[in-house]
């Protein structure tokens, strides 16, 4: 959000003391008033966010642009489907009956939930718990059943991803560079043919600070993979395989194969 108001507030500047100095080109407004519509629309998917909930009716989806609500007699005793990576966070639901799914905002895939903070495992083992056994339904939420969940369904922690490697680090920052010298270059260009206080000239101001913050953001995302590559457990080449939380035994045959498939 500090980045869309930057980007508004630079053209803004620009044009406003070109205004102010008798230099009055009305494609100032024009490109100001569109910097902020996008700064509303951005600013209602960036408050929104992602995530799921589980409640005894079914489950709350939150998407950037809107919320499903998924009941449990709308779901198929089937597996949830991961999404292939990098999207890992994502799984499409089967429905049995998806007509019963309802939604609030512009959503088209009414099979899909996004989250965070969760191992997709836990979370694929635990829909297809409730979808298996309705019984359950009305302890969700509590604390006791999340300690039942947990020793019932618990998937092993992800194993550690490995530092990027030293082309992808070069990659990043040569991207980063070439990036920043072409904003800087076609902005001025722009400004020479077609002067700095045109429609063009006020629109590309905006562009170019997108594409300038943007090339940070591969700068940043090149030392993070140094820092990364330079941590000692970076240079352990025999990870150790994670080990389940609880006994296989312990948990019924269709959660330990779900488990097992979301870690080979």
């Amino acid at each position: 959000m500090i980045f869309w108001l930057a980007a508004v507030a630079f053209p803004a500047e620009a044009g406003g003391w070109a205004w102010a100095h008798g230099d009055r080109d009305p494609g100032w407004i024009v490109v100001v008033a569109m910097s902020g519509l996008l700064t509303v629309a951005f600013a209602a998917v960036g408050w929104r966010g992602h995530g799921i909930e589980l409640t005894p009716g079914g489950i709350h989806a939150d998407r950037v642009t809107g919320t499903l609500v998924i009941p449990w007699t709308a779901l198929s005793p089937g597996q949830p489907r991961p999404v292939t990576p990098p999207t890992r966070y994502c799984l499409d639901l089967i429905l049995a009956r998806p007509e019963e799914v309802s939604r609030r905002g512009p959503i088209w895939n009414r099979r899909r939930i996004t989250f965070e903070g969760t191992q997709p495992a836990f979370v694929v083992a635990v829909i297809r718990h409730y979808a298996v056994y309705p019984a359950n339904r009305a302890m969700i939420g509590t604390q006791a059943e999340h300690r039942r969940l947990v020793e019932l369904l618990a998937a092993p922690p992800a194993p550690p991803q490995p530092p990027p490697s030293r082309r992808r680090v070069v990659a990043l920052a040569a991207a980063g560079v070439l990036l920043f010298v072409a904003a800087v270059t076609a902005e001025t260009w722009i400004d020479e043919a077609f002067g700095s206080h045109s429609v063009l000239g006020y629109a590309f101001l905006l562009i170019r600070q997108i594409l300038a913050l943007f090339s940070f953001h591969l700068f940043a995302a090149a030392i993070g993979g140094i820092r990364a590559r330079r941590r000692p457990e970076a240079q352990d080449a025999t990870p150790v395989p994670p080990q389940p939380a609880s006994p296989a035994a312990s948990r019924p045959s269709w959660a330990r194969d779900v488990t097992n498939e979301h870690t080979r």
